[in-house]
């Protein structure tokens, strides 16, 4: 079965006395969403999320929001 992953990112910490980023992982299956998970990282981790992207070319969108809340989960024949 093959499998799509794709990152949401937020540019904007979610809270400013700790740094913490909001980031969505979404898994696909063909047009269906089959996961969703969310995480909360830091810069430090949040370089190494970004190498991990670039390694394994998984798609990613960086969001212009502090979290998730207003987004929706885009289909996955937009991206």
């Amino acid at each position: 079965m093959e499998f799509k992953i794709i990152y949401q990112i937020c540019t904007f910490p979610q809270n400013n006395s700790k740094g913490r980023y909001c980031v969505r992982k979404l898994i696909f299956t063909k047009d269906i969403l089959v996961k969703c998970e969310y995480y909360q990282y830091g810069e430090r981790n949040l370089n190494k999320l970004n190498k991990e992207i670039t390694r394994m070319n998984y798609k990613y969108q960086y969001i212009d929001s502090h979290n998730f809340d207003d987004i929706n989960i885009p289909q996955i024949k937009y991206l």
